[in-house]
């Protein structure tokens, strides 16, 4: 089998959703079970955004991707059942 290569714009994706999903895990994972940093959680995540749009925006994005990708596979399969 050929071994696929990533370009670099593919690889700054994947480092965007990387670090959001980074950012979510902390935040439920670490920062909320921190008594001192929970009542902060907003306003760091506003600052976040701030600082980093692009995460939140790849957010964003990843969402709709995921529900138009999952409505076409969707849509696929119930092609294999009709016999197509």
């Amino acid at each position: 089998m050929a071994r696929a290569i990533l370009n670099r714009g593919e690889l700054a994706g994947i480092r965007l959703v990387a670090d959001l999903f980074v950012i979510r895990e902390l935040e439920k994972n670490v920062l909320a079970k921190n008594e001192h940093v929970k009542p902060h959680i907003k306003e760091l995540d506003q600052r976040l955004k701030k600082a980093v749009p692009k995460v939140f925006a790849a957010e964003a994005e990843l969402q709709k991707q995921i529900h138009l990708v999952r409505a076409q596979w969707l849509r696929e399969w119930e092609g294999l059942d009709n016999g197509e």
